[in-house]
């Protein structure tokens, strides 16, 4: 796949990174059947050091230890608004029911979760169509006007089956069916395909061919200013407009069923191209520049669509791809894509014209429920890239972009808290441990990889051109240098300083702790080259050799042991 023809985006590398991935899965889907299972409803989970939106409950097996929840990347890290693990429920609490059930999973009560992820053990009830037993949902207690009734209903469900879970229960037996889909994971199967399938095949195709999917009379959560600009240009070509919000299930399926191509916005939106035909055209506009909304990359797969990725974004003001205020226009990401599809050299700015609109629904978004309060010292930062990247017309220099190590430190570990063994290494390590070292290099085939102490950074199969240390409490230093093949040691270098890019191949390492933090800190390190790792070295030392360039590095800190 050429993607240099399909993605418009100034973070190419990200989103060519997730756009390489296969999500595909061959792999055969589980039933387990849980003798007097429990299932519980959801909770968030208490004092949550990290991120919002990790939850407890789901499925128990008779000794109350948790079986099933929902996943949202992988078994070992469910992820971000996950049901990770069950919780203890009083006997007096407990309901009793003589019946066996299908855990339906878990719903997240919005239109575009319920859509990727919240059906995906559904496979099993299309596949025992005769199978009357009662399907058990949870759900995270947003309220919502969510009509999630209408999917069951096109997938020739009874809705006298279905069952949304408000209270402990146990049941004579839980069947389980496994998830078809983790959709921040790259993992969907056959099975999942076949959901969206069946919701097309209950309804006739509508005539329009050509859609642009808008926004703009959608007047939650997020303002889209200037989209008018893109509604107009594709009317032009033909596009039919469209507020899927004004139609019935029903008729989203048939508009998105009849269409040969779709434009929309990166969001919901575009997620509905899963209701579409496979190899459907589908052109989508980002909200943003900095971040890639993974899920998509997975449902472009699945969905088999013919698609393209371009960078609409102007925003010069903080921008969130889910909330507040964002402005679209004609980036240059989007003079060259249409110059390249549609051969057009001459397209208006519509930037002076959209700025002042954009500001006033910026400023009276922000002026309201304490919204400005919400954002951080890191918001502030990417206002300011944001603002530099579209008046300068240049990227911004990136020293003024870095997180703090301790942001980068919370913010990795708030994508860890991927069972309770995690939950609770999290908590230990910010109370007990509030020091860690962390180290950022960059190979041939990456631009950054960065771990925290202990962890092995790098791939063994990419060459390192340059490492950077930090500390997460920036009280603590070191000095490092790099030994480069042909030229020997750099110049020192102080930790979460910045340093001129080298260009060439690592070799070796010399790293030591300022004398100060000596006293306190053990810190040690090791090497990897393809002959192997070398030994654990203390700090002071120093390995180099010019057989072959580093391609993987793991360093320690350590409290220094009570004498």
């Amino acid at each position: 796949m050429d993607l240099q023809k399909r993605l418009y985006v100034k973070n190419y590398e990200a989103w060519k990174y997730f756009c390489n991935q296969e999500c595909f899965s061959t792999e055969v889907l589980k039933v387990q059947e849980v003798p007097d299972g429990a299932i519980l409803p959801m909770r968030a989970i208490p004092d949550n050091p990290c991120v919002d939106d990790i939850y407890e409950g789901g499925v128990v097996d008779a000794k109350g230890r948790f079986v099933a929840g929902s996943i949202r990347i992988n078994k070992k890290n469910p992820g971000y608004m996950s049901v990770l693990r069950g919780y203890s429920v009083k006997s007096e609490e407990l309901q009793h029911s003589p019946e066996k059930v299908i855990f339906g999973g878990v719903v997240i009560k919005h239109f575009g979760h319920f859509l990727v992820e919240c059906m995906s053990r559904l496979w099993y009830v299309l596949q025992q169509r005769d199978d009357g037993k009662k399907i058990v949902f949870i759900d995270n207690g947003w309220k919502t006007d969510l009509k999630m009734n209408d999917f069951f209903e096109l997938l020739g469900i009874d809705l006298k089956r279905i069952v949304f879970l408000k209270r402990p229960t146990r049941f004579a037996s839980v069947i389980i069916p496994e998830e078809s889909v983790h959709s921040w994971g790259q993992f969907y199967t056959q099975e999942y395909r076949q959901i969206y399938q069946k919701l097309r095949d209950a309804v006739p195709a509508s005539s329009h061919k050509k859609i642009y999917l808008t926004h703009s009379a959608y007047h939650r959560d997020i303002t889209c200013c200037n989209e008018q600009y893109f509604e107009n240009y594709f009317a032009a070509k033909g596009f039919a407009v469209i507020s899927p919000e004004k139609y019935s299930l029903a008729e989203q399926i048939a508009i998105l069923k009849g269409a040969d191509e779709v434009a929309c916005m990166v969001s919901t939106l575009s997620h509905l191209i899963l209701l579409a035909k496979p190899h459907t055209k589908l052109i989508m506009l980002t909200r943003t520049s900095h971040d890639v909304l993974v899920a998509q990359c997975l449902i472009n797969e699945a969905a088999q669509a013919d698609w393209y990725i371009v960078d609409a974004s102007q925003n010069y003001l903080y921008g969130n791809r889910s909330h507040g205020v964002i402005l679209l226009g004609a980036t240059e990401c989007w003079r060259n894509f249409v110059r390249d599809h549609y051969g057009e050299e001459d397209v208006p700015d519509t930037l002076s014209e959209a700025a002042l609109p954009y500001m006033r629904a910026w400023c009276r978004y922000y002026e309201q429920n304490d919204h400005l309060k919400r954002l951080d010292a890191q918001d502030f930062v990417e206002l300011f890239r944001q603002m530099y990247e579209v008046i300068m017309g240049k990227d911004c220099p990136p020293g003024l972009l870095k997180k703090s190590p301790k942001d980068e430190y919370l913010e990795e570990k708030g994508h860890q808290l991927g069972s309770l063994q995690n939950y609770n290494e999290v908590l230990h390590e910010l109370a007990g441990k509030p020091v860690l070292v962390a180290y950022e290099i960059t190979t041939d085939k990456y631009k950054s990889l960065r771990c925290y102490s202990g962890q092995v950074c790098g791939t063994g199969d990419a060459a390192i051109k340059d490492i950077r240390i930090y500390f997460t409490d920036e009280k603590v230093s070191c000095t490092y240098r790099l030994y480069l093949q042909g030229q020997g040691w750099t110049e020192p270098r102080k930790s979460g300083e910045d340093a001129e890019a080298l260009g060439r191949h690592v070799y070796g390492l010399s790293v030591a702790l300022a004398p100060e933090w000596e006293k306190i800190y053990d810190l040690s390190f090791r090497l990897h080259n393809r002959e192997g790792w070398s030994p654990m070295l203390p700090g002071g030392a120093s390995a180099a050799q010019e057989a072959s360039p580093l391609d993987a590095i793991q360093l320690m800190l350590k409290i220094k042991a009570a004498t």
